[in-house]
């Protein structure tokens, strides 16, 4: 079956530090993430079953399209599972950086594509210059780099200071 006439059902895979976190995109419901639980928890182990858990968790019939977005810190054997997986992705940029957004606060985030090798970078309301950027990948296409926006500065570094004072000049 064509995979642009049959309704795809679309989740997004975190990985991080050896946990899983799954969430179904719900286009019905004003385009939510809906957390698939597992045991009641929102992150779990990964282990060898999780393609197994997977699918006996969301009812999946063998041979439907699925359009998979993973977000992973370093590559995971569960990663070469083979679905039929769509084409044409719908995952797009703004949906990914939505979805790290709203779980992030202070933390700066760059997602690098292994499809194009395209680049984007994200920011929590409250990343500082000297904020530790986490790198993730991913398997669908980015455009590219967008230029980050300015970094607030919270306040002046111990040395700047010191050397604003020696040298004379005053210190924000």
């Amino acid at each position: 079956m064509d995979d642009m006439t049959e309704i795809v059902c679309q989740y997004l895979i975190f990985l991080k530090e050896k946990q899983a976190s799954v969430f179904y995109f719900n286009n019905t419901k004003g385009g939510k993430f809906e957390c698939v639980t597992k045991g009641g928890r929102d992150a779990f182990p990964i282990d060898e079953n999780f393609w197994d858990w997977w699918k006996t968790e969301v009812s999946y019939i063998e041979g439907r399209y699925v359009d998979f977005c993973f977000l992973y810190d370093r590559d995971y054997d569960i990663l070469v599972k083979k679905f039929n997986m769509v084409k044409n992705s719908e995952w797009k940029e703004d949906r990914i950086t939505a979805f790290l957004k709203d779980r992030m606060d202070d933390s700066r985030v760059r997602i690098v594509s292994k499809g194009n090798g395209g680049e984007i970078l994200i920011e929590g309301a409250s990343a500082v210059e000297d904020t530790k950027e986490q790198i993730f990948y991913t398997n669908i296409n980015l455009d590219s780099l967008p230029a980050p926006r300015p970094l607030q500065q919270t306040g002046t570094a111990f040395f700047a200071r010191y050397f604003r004072e020696l040298l004379g000049i005053a210190n924000p």
